[in-house]
């Protein structure tokens, strides 16, 4: 959906009611997606978000800005899947 077509697999579509934040869900979320990437054999997973320190405290890197398919700026991650 971005710029960065060299990059993947993306994961996309994290979002959680504003009702049920708090209680760790978007953690487990990034968690079984993270699991699910590497079951598969990949190495590394990317994100965008207009969200700043939230994914820092899953351990997801910040790697620069990209542009989405609306033109408008967004923050890229990757995270490195040990």
């Amino acid at each position: 959906l971005i710029s960065r077509h060299d990059l993947y697999p993306w994961i996309c579509g994290v979002f959680v009611e504003e009702s049920e934040r708090k209680k760790g869900l978007g953690g487990k979320l990034l968690t079984f997606a993270e699991n699910e990437a590497k079951r598969v054999g990949y190495k590394t997973i990317y994100l965008t978000t207009d969200h700043t320190n939230y994914y820092e405290r899953y351990r997801w890197e910040y790697m620069g800005e990209g542009v989405e398919i609306s033109g408008d700026q967004t923050r890229i991650y990757r995270k490195k899947l040990s």
